[in-house]
């Protein structure tokens, strides 16, 4: 007699859960000053972000709830990054203050109008907001190695015009899938 499996236990979901459980360690680590340690470990939880979805679209996985569990993962990992950031390298930061303020004040218009819209936070993975990952990711690790003040406006750059699409999306498709990819292709 076989098992009937269950659809939330798999590799996709598991990935996405790594990342999840592994941001505590790396708060760790950076407290230790372990930094050799903690740039393998944030190399290594980064690339789960991009490996949960290829994996569950490959083995045909996708669930909604793998979906949420990847956001929550995107959410925990990104805004710790950003922590990360400030900690690490402050001197790349100051200069973009401004602009880091702007992109806060996106991000938390769109978590108000998803509860009063939806009355629950949607976090979507639009092909803007990926971008930003990918750029958060390799801003993080580049500066480790020199200076990235440039980039890390980059970032909070296409965060802004990530979390100005979601806002639109929000006012003109209403609730979608965590999948979305863009404003002009709200089917996924």
């Amino acid at each position: 007699m076989n098992p009937t499996p269950v659809p939330y236990i798999n590799l996709p979901n598991a990935l996405s859960l790594s990342r999840l459980l592994g941001v505590p360690f790396l708060f760790w680590l950076l407290g230790t000053g372990q930094l050799n340690a903690f740039l393998g470990l944030y190399i290594a939880l980064g690339l789960t972000d991009f490996l949960d979805g290829k994996a569950a679209r490959w083995l045909n996985q996708a669930t909604t709830f793998g979906a949420h569990l990847d956001s929550a993962a995107d959410f925990v990992f990104y805004l710790s990054s950003a922590w990360f950031f400030y900690v690490l390298f402050p001197d790349y930061i100051s200069p973009n203050l401004v602009y880091l303020q702007l992109l806060l004040g996106l991000f938390f218009s769109s978590i108000v109008l998803s509860l009063l819209k939806f009355r629950r936070v949607l976090f979507l993975h639009t092909w803007l907001s990926k971008l930003g990952g990918a750029a958060i990711f390799f801003a993080m690790i580049t500066s480790f190695f020199m200076d990235t003040t440039l980039v890390f406006r980059g970032v909070i750059l296409i965060y802004m015009l990530a979390f100005t699409e979601v806002i639109f999306i929000y006012f003109v498709h209403g609730e979608v899938h965590p999948d979305i990819r863009s404003f002009f292709r709200p089917r996924f």
